[in-house]
């Protein structure tokens, strides 16, 4: 059984707990050509229904910076979430507090095994909740270490600290801060930076299936 399967496997049994009812979850696609991992918080209904993480809101927001900030292909970013399940009870989103609970227990059954899975070169950590998540140690240093970067424990890959892109759906990729954070991602990936056409701004994300 392949990595892959294994998670897939481990993850449906997720299915069975007593906290998994009216849940959605997330299984990750292992593909051989990713070299930098994305993680978000946790999937939204379309991503887990889907089992496509670029369904996310965000992370549709997210592919849109990432196109200015590296000219790349999407196929070389692996895109994962801390929490495999979408963590709503009857409609009722938790605390964060709880949330980042299930969150670590979540990552440490499957999020350690699938960085081993993709052997990414790097890591981008994607809001304050992911970054406290992966590393609880520092869980009061956040406005510190955003835009910082640490070593993953255990794992020797070096993880890159940056906001959610929530952030900045409301001002935009145009705006002062959409832009800065464009340069982040572009610092951090390299390749070609482009910036935002004056008609480009959220964009149509219908041509991400």
């Amino acid at each position: 059984m392949s990595l892959e399967q294994e998670l897939r496997f481990d993850i449906s049994r997720c299915s069975l707990c007593p906290l998994a009812a009216n849940r959605c979850f997330f299984t990750p696609t292992i593909l051989p050509q990713t070299d930098t991992m994305l993680v978000l918080d946790y999937p939204s209904k379309a991503a887990a229904d889907n089992n496509n993480p670029w369904k996310h809101s965000g992370a549709s927001f997210l592919s849109k910076a990432l196109l200015h900030a590296s000219g790349g292909d999407l196929n070389r970013f692996h895109l994962t979430f801390t929490g495999k399940c979408l963590p709503r009870l009857e409609e009722i989103v938790p605390p964060q507090r709880e949330r980042m609970e299930w969150g670590r227990v979540c990552a440490s059954e499957y999020l350690n095994r699938e960085i081993r899975g993709v052997l990414p070169s790097k890591v981008l950590l994607f809001g304050e909740a992911v970054v406290k998540t992966c590393f609880p140690e520092i869980e009061d240093q956040w406005e510190k270490l955003v835009g910082g970067r640490q070593i993953l424990p255990e794992l020797e890959v070096e993880a890159h600290f940056l906001e959610s892109p929530s952030k900045y759906q409301r001002p935009g990729l145009k705006s002062p801060e959409g832009l800065s954070w464009i340069q982040s991602l572009h610092e951090i990936l390299g390749g070609q930076l482009s910036l935002p056409d004056e008609e480009d701004d959220q964009g149509d994300f219908s041509w991400l299936s």
